[in-house]
């Protein structure tokens, strides 16, 4: 997990290079003007030398369940609005989950489970797969997406310093690599002024900068017409009312609604598929009893895919079709 908060840190650093709004920190870790806390226990190495910010953790997860929770405070950071976080990341070696690297946004209090704390945290996978989680008192929401390409993209390199770059812009969440997108999600702003990094897996990874920007806000008076999944996905709906299962558009060009009534409490999954019977997209969210709408985007190649829908103990399949 320690990882996994650098490569959120890496990826909002990248897309901050591209997007023009206020730089609010720019690390490059020649010195430790920004103050950040460097730590050497029997768990964690948090350490500053030759410009670079190198993190460990000693001991596998099943061996040390401790986490490292390390928050930034960032002057003028409003997460609300728009902004972008660039790092430039190498991972040097691991054992557990080693490739997995977390990073997140939004506010904190003293202990992450109290009422206060409300984040969002993407973790990113050399693998290829893609998470991002949502933190309000309990986690709530869990949204996978399995790019598996990305381990075959020529602008990776192994071994070496990349850039990773996290954007929150008009309504979605953004994760580049080397200028290559690699997730695009609906997700709804919250307040907060913080980054952070969040270590559990045995690893090691190096920081050579940071970058934080808040962006410039768009040119329009028009309200944001976008639907979001983070906050509440519960709506009234008009119109076939009966039906406990709805998907639409079909066919569908970069996104897709599904709508789900509920009769109790329940633990929703949406499952998305390729002909093949390989996993491309996975939802999980709690709901509450009634109707939901559920927004997705999928930046999947053009094809039928069969979409999985598991709630109330039920489970129903149907194709769709992505134009």
């Amino acid at each position: 997990m320690q990882k996994g908060i650098i490569t959120l840190i890496i990826l909002l650093i990248s897309h901050a290079g591209l997007c023009q709004g206020k730089v609010l920190l720019s690390e490059n870790f020649r010195n430790n003007k920004n103050g950040w806390q460097q730590r050497n226990d029997s768990s964690f190495s948090v350490v500053i030398t030759n410009g670079v910010l190198r993190w460990q953790k000693y001991k596998k997860n099943f061996d040390d369940r401790g986490c490292l929770w390390y928050k930034k405070e960032i002057k003028g950071l409003n997460t609300l609005e728009d902004f972008s976080i660039t790092i430039v990341a190498k991972f040097v070696d691991g054992g557990d989950i080693f490739d997995a690297f977390d990073i997140q946004w939004g506010n904190w209090d003293k202990v992450i489970s109290s009422k206060i704390t409300s984040i969002y945290q993407l973790s990113f996978f050399l693998k290829g797969d893609v998470k991002l989680d949502y933190f309000s008192k309990n986690w709530n929401y869990s949204l996978r997406q399995m790019a598996r390409e990305i381990n075959n993209n020529k602008q990776y390199r192994p071994g070496e310093f990349n850039n990773y770059e996290i954007v929150q812009k008009d309504g979605f969440v953004i994760l580049s690599i080397n200028d290559k997108q690699f997730f695009k999600q609906f997700a709804s702003p919250i307040a907060g002024n913080s980054i952070g990094i969040q270590g559990c897996m045995k690893s090691i990874w190096e920081i050579d900068k940071i970058v934080v920007k808040q962006l410039k806000k768009k040119n329009t008076n028009e309200a944001d017409s976008i639907s979001m999944i983070a906050i509440s996905d519960s709506l009234k709906q008009s119109g076939n009312s009966e039906e406990n299962l709805k998907v639409f558009p079909n066919p569908f060009v970069n996104e897709f609604t599904v709508n789900v009534t509920t009769e109790k409490v329940t633990q929703a999954k949406i499952e998305l598929f390729d002909m093949q019977g390989n996993l491309v997209m996975q939802y999980d969210r709690k709901l509450d009893v009634g109707k939901h709408l559920m927004r997705l985007y999928a930046d999947v190649a053009a094809g039928t895919y069969v979409l999985k829908v598991t709630a109330d103990n039920k489970t129903t399949t149907t194709k769709i079709v992505k134009l």
